[in-house]
């Protein structure tokens, strides 16, 4: 996965947001069973989300991803397989939605 921005976030696309808001909010994941989700252009693989449908966790060679959504934030966990959570991110709606 490429280095996170200068300003400290993963640099998730407008259109991958709007994704993983839609998914979480709806609690409906079953685009990401059948095509699998983006997280800065790469596609991963959707394992399985959390029991109450809060939390995605998907997969992609070497890599692992854990998504959250909150009311204003987008929370992006990654990490290399096998380790621990290395970079998090609060991805502000803001920044991915366009002016406030």
């Amino acid at each position: 996965m490429s280095r996170a921005g200068a300003s400290g976030t993963l640099p998730v696309s407008p259109a991958e947001a709007a994704d993983l808001r839609a998914a979480l909010a709806a609690r409906d994941f079953t685009a990401f069973q059948q095509r699998g989700l983006r997280v800065d252009g790469h596609k991963f693989v959707f394992i399985r989300d959390s029991e109450d449908g809060a939390v995605v966790h998907a997969v992609r060679r070497g890599e692992l991803v854990t998504i959250r959504a909150t009311a204003d934030e987008l929370i992006v966990a990654t990490s290399t397989d096998g380790m621990a959570h290395g970079r998090l991110r609060a991805l502000r709606s803001r920044e991915h939605d366009g002016p406030s």
